[in-house]
């Protein structure tokens, strides 16, 4: 597979965070601060971004409430379930990548923090490619692809 013309197996380490960013259905916590678990210890990524990315995504105030703001060290009572998401998102847009791949980011979230969580993704999907893998129609952002496995092959509907 080929990205921006390159083989995706030689595309740099470095260089991926810009490429794409990816938001799973549960969010994986690295030890460190609010700000380590946004930028993933990469010093490319300037605080502005990282403000930036949590604004985008509704964080900001509740994460500059916080008694250290994003040098808080992080625990899982820090945040909710819905706000470790629209972390797990502002964690793939501080590195201003052109492609966002989403598996399933609403799955485990109740009605009301999924609203909250779509209309995060709205704003950073703005100017940028959206790949978006789920099983309900609620998630819509766009175009929507079904896509259903027949005998072990793919078919497009």
């Amino acid at each position: 597979m080929l990205i921006k013309g390159i083989p995706a197996g030689d595309i740099p380490e470095s260089k991926k965070r810009t490429l794409f960013g990816y938001v799973e259905q549960s969010f994986h916590m690295v030890p460190g601060t609010v700000k380590d678990q946004i930028t993933l210890y990469d010093d490319s990524i300037p605080d502005e971004a990282v403000k930036q990315a949590t604004k985008m995504v509704g964080l900001d105030s509740s994460i500059e409430a916080l008694e250290h703001g994003y040098d808080t060290i992080c625990t899982p009572e820090v945040f909710s379930q819905g706000q470790w998401q629209l972390l797990s998102i502002a964690r793939a847009a501080a590195a201003g990548p052109e492609l966002l791949l989403l598996d399933e980011i609403t799955a485990n979230l109740d009605a009301e923090t999924e609203r909250a969580v779509l209309q995060a993704l709205k704003q950073v999907s703005a100017n940028r490619t959206v790949v978006s893998i789920s099983h309900r129609f609620s998630a819509e952002m766009g175009r929507i692809i079904k896509l259903t496995g027949v005998d072990e092959k793919l078919k497009i509907c």
